[in-house]
């Protein structure tokens, strides 16, 4: 799960550093207009959604619990997002690449 979870990191990372390589490759795999894959990677990356150290959205994960908890998969009281997250693999994976 460490080496996975370091995949991850500099899969993201990459997406941040490499713009254009980043949005051609969006483009032809996702099969977007160049347009929209630019603006995409743009939302994507000043939001945080595809976090760079690909790091778990807590408030995200929150997000999704209430979303269940609205249709009826999930019963009251919604679980604490915590209860899903585990951050030592990614803890790990980061110390191990050297976290910036």
């Amino acid at each position: 799960m460490v080496r996975f979870m370091k995949a991850m990191a500099l899969a993201m990372r990459w997406l941040y550093d490499n713009k254009e390589a980043a949005i051609e490759f969006l483009a032809k795999e996702m099969r977007l207009k160049a347009e929209h894959a630019r603006k995409g990677w743009e939302f994507y990356t000043e939001q945080k959604i595809w976090n760079p150290n690909a790091e778990a959205n807590v408030e995200g994960v929150r997000t999704v619990i209430q979303i269940m908890g609205e249709r009826g998969l999930l019963k009251a009281p919604l679980p604490n997002p915590a209860k899903y997250l585990d951050h030592s693999y990614a803890e790990e994976a980061l110390k191990e690449l050297g976290k910036r």
